[in-house]
């Protein structure tokens, strides 16, 4: 039976590489003449270039990440020979999707994330943190109030939107605020776990899967927010868009920290 999980999970993996591969090919022979009009438009200026060739490479590895992700899915369902077990990835995407709460702390924390290699830190920091805390209370290792976990996790959105605001007041490094606050968020992630319980025969596999899909969720959102954020870093809105969306999701933060404490 193992032997046959192992072959199973060997065979999906092979199929998913290749189908990466393809993907990859085609994505490239579509957007390669488009990708080189462009870079040769901004020829005469440098940084717009850099920025064009740094937001290509960012992109093609959150494919090639999300792609990964894919991967690890089918193998870890092959491997527990079971399909509870993948059913937990498209859980993990759901919750994602429909916790706003969290999309909002993201954005919030991408806005004046930096350079691409200070988002890659902040988005690191918080899938490090809440991956910890969200398999320690699946596990039932940590157990926090409901109400705490979700009072500071609207507190943690309007936290950093204040900063966002009032960049004087804000931590230098602000991967160390991503990977605190993701602490309390894995708690938070945990809930729906919690709610539906986890099978006690491919409980591992069921927690992997459904990290899996936190992130996979994590990194479509960060994929679709990151290209305009980049593109408004070049024009002169940049400022006011920013502030504006900070203002609105402290509003939220803090009307959300109200009403969880209430």
């Amino acid at each position: 039976m193992h032997l046959a999980s192992t072959t199973k999970a060997s065979m999906l993996l092979t199929e998913k590489t290749v189908a990466c591969t393809i993907a990859s090919e085609s994505i490239d022979q579509r957007t390669g003449a488009y990708d080189t009009k462009i870079l040769n438009q901004h020829a005469a200026r440098p940084d717009r270039r850099n920025q064009y060739e740094s937001l290509g490479l960012l992109m093609r590895k959150l494919l090639c990440l999300l792609n990964l992700l894919a991967g690890l899915c089918l193998c870890s369902d092959a491997f527990a020979n079971t399909n509870d077990a993948g059913s937990f990835f498209l859980l993990g995407v759901e919750h994602i999707a429909t916790g706003f709460d969290h999309l909002l702390f993201l954005l919030a924390l991408i806005l004046c994330g930096g350079s691409l290699v200070a988002l890659i830190k902040i988005i690191t920091a918080f899938t490090i943190a809440h991956s910890v805390t969200l398999a320690a209370a699946a596990l039932g290792l940590v157990n926090l109030p409901s109400t705490l976990v979700e009072s500071v996790i609207a507190l943690s959105i309007a936290y950093v939107a204040f900063e966002n605001l009032f960049p004087r007041y804000a931590i230098s490094r602000r991967w160390t605020i991503s990977f605190l606050f993701g602490l309390m968020h894995g708690f938070g992630f945990s809930s729906v776990l919690k709610e539906i319980g986890l099978p006690h025969d491919t409980l591992l596999w069921s927690l992997l899967n459904f990290n899996l899909g936190v992130e996979t969720g994590q990194l479509l959102a960060v994929a679709i927010v990151l290209p305009g954020l980049l593109w408004l870093r070049t024009t002169r809105w940049e400022k006011p868009v920013v502030d504006t969306l900070s203002a609105l999701v402290l509003v939220v933060g803090v009307a959300l920290f109200v009403q969880r404490l209430l």
